[in-house]
């Protein structure tokens, strides 16, 4: 996403592109960034926002102030100008099928999300939810910021405990700032 906006800024000629990203990825800070952004005149912000239940009237205060653009995850509630990002239902859908044809005698399975609050995920996981019913397939952990945090890593890497005897992960995050680690990657990280 980074390297498309910098190039179309880049054709464009009168656009500037600043990405900001958060190490502490709370919907704190990223309202802090969202202020300072809104503070510094910007003629834009777009957002993938953490949680948009609990974010939604901040957005509002934001969008009355700038123009907002959610993208990859979105607000729907809030007075954004528009979306940008996937089916988020098609790709859960997807995903289910895909689940079954690779597990046709069923098993436990781990779901690995970016934020398990943003509406992507959300909307996501009940799609697997849905396409999973009936199935032998049963989702037995959402390891939420996986990507970043050890515990989650351990849980899509093997894990302890109820999630060590899963048969498959899926992944659903769209990384920007660091690279995607699969599950055996992450095994190797962790030394196992």
């Amino acid at each position: 996403m980074r390297h498309g906006c910098q190039s179309a800024a880049q054709n464009l000629g009168n656009v500037e592109v600043d990405f900001r990203f958060f190490t502490n990825s709370t919907v704190e800070a990223q309202q802090a960034i969202l202020s300072a952004l809104v503070a510094s005149g910007v003629d834009g912000i777009a957002v993938s926002p953490i949680d948009a239940d609990k974010q939604t009237d901040f957005l509002n205060q934001i969008a009355a102030k700038t123009l907002l653009v959610c993208v990859d995850s979105d607000a729907a509630n809030s007075k954004r100008v528009g979306f940008i990002g996937s089916d988020n239902v098609a790709a859960g859908k997807q995903a289910a099928d895909l689940l079954k044809a690779a597990l046709p005698q069923g098993g436990k399975i781990i779901l690995c999300v970016g934020y398990p609050n943003a509406q992507n995920a959300k909307d996501r996981i009940q799609a697997i939810q849905d396409g999973l019913a009936g199935s032998n397939i049963e989702i037995i952990e959402h390891a939420g910021r996986w990507h970043q945090d050890r515990r989650g890593a351990e849980k899509c890497a093997g894990g302890t405990g109820e999630a060590s005897d899963w048969r498959a992960w899926s992944v659903f995050t769209a990384t920007t700032d660091r690279p995607f680690l699969p599950p055996c990657a992450v095994r190797a990280r962790l030394g196992r």
